[in-house]
């Protein structure tokens, strides 16, 4: 397993429902995926009061940590279905933007979530240009591909 999905954090109650907003947020953006969904339910089983909607409160989300794991955790929700939509974009780049982060850093963090999930095919010989398309599909450069699918 890549070592960005070996990482734990804690987050308070607060920051958690917010987290699970904001990637309810994404999701809706251009329509929810049913891998998306998926992902969000089993996010949301831990943090969130059945029957309760969260929010999306950034206020207490003030640590660069974990504001940097918040955009990843945006970024490994709108990749779930394979790609970053323009409209997933907007909203991940609204949110990077209340945290203070540049275009730059939302790449670097785009290429690290979609690295790391590529890394999964890594050793893959028989159908290495199945997921070479699938790095192009999520928007990797040919780096990034070739460095996530090394054994």
């Amino acid at each position: 397993m890549h070592a960005l999905f070996e990482r734990t954090m804690s987050l308070d109650a607060p920051t958690a429902a917010s987290l699970a907003a904001a990637m309810r947020d994404v999701a809706l953006a251009d329509g929810t995926h049913p891998a998306e969904e998926q992902l969000i339910a089993a996010f949301e089983a831990d943090v969130v009061t059945p029957g309760v909607a969260p929010l999306a409160s950034l206020d207490a989300v003030t640590d660069l940590a974990v504001q940097e794991v918040f955009l990843q955790s945006l970024v490994l929700v709108a990749l779930a279905d394979g790609h970053i939509s323009d409209e997933e974009r907007q909203v991940i780049g609204r949110y990077a933007t209340s945290f203070g982060l540049s275009d730059l850093e939302v790449a670097r963090c785009v290429s690290d979530v979609g690295g790391a999930m590529l890394a999964q095919l890594a050793g893959v010989k028989l159908f290495r240009e199945d997921a070479v398309a699938v790095g192009h599909a999520m928007g990797l450069d040919a780096f990034t591909i070739r460095k996530a699918l090394e054994a």
